[in-house]
């Protein structure tokens, strides 16, 4: 087992980098450790905003909606109920029998282009 010479330059850089990540995680701490309790505030509020969102501007518009962003369905359900037969005779109406989905390496697009996001 041949021994690692560490130079001085070397150990110079392990302490600056160590020294860095204190300074950054110090940082971090006094700016922004607020950021994850009040992210899961926010997001537990998501369900009654969408609900609000229903009741002001009516379930056809709120439908229309959570069809276009893709909403998780346990926020349209209630409205799918109420007008499931109005949501089977649309989609059907819309759909394109004939569309073709293009081959990827990693699966199946949908008939939509994804967006500038999902690309990896």
């Amino acid at each position: 087992m041949a021994k690692e010479v560490i130079t001085t330059d070397q150990l110079k850089y392990f302490r600056l980098v160590s020294k860095t990540d204190d300074i950054s995680r110090e940082r971090w701490l006094e700016t922004f450790s607020w950021y994850p309790s009040r992210q899961i505030t926010e997001f537990s509020r998501v369900a009654q905003i969408y609900c609000d969102s229903r009741h002001t501007y009516g379930d056809e518009i709120f439908l229309k909606y959570a069809q276009r962003r893709r909403l998780n369905s346990k926020h349209s359900i209630t409205v799918r109920r109420s007008n499931e037969v109005d949501v089977e005779e649309e989609t059907q109406d819309n759909v394109n029998y004939n569309a073709k989905v293009p081959p990827t390496t990693n699966g199946e697009y949908g008939r939509f282009k994804p967006t500038r996001v999902n690309y990896c």
